[in-house]
């Protein structure tokens, strides 16, 4: 399946140098942390958001892309 990742967050990810470790604040469905995790930029990807839903779509996300063994945690 593939990532429906917007050009501006592919922008966003064409900023983090390879091996960053990362923080998505605001991380709202988690697609910035999961392209940079399954593309191998980031080694660690913390993501978070203020509210619980958009938080638990990004965990729905992590889990159904493969990277929740990768990404750090939501908070």
């Amino acid at each position: 399946m593939k990532l429906p990742i917007s050009k501006r967050l592919l922008l966003c990810a064409g900023l983090v140098p390879t091996g960053a470790r990362v923080a998505d604040v605001g991380c709202d469905h988690g697609y910035l942390g999961i392209h940079l995790l399954q593309n191998g930029i980031a080694q660690y990807v913390l993501a978070t958001d203020l509210n619980e839903m958009p938080l638990d779509a990004a965990r729905r996300n992590a889990e159904k892309f493969g990277v929740d063994d990768f990404a750090a945690g939501f908070i």
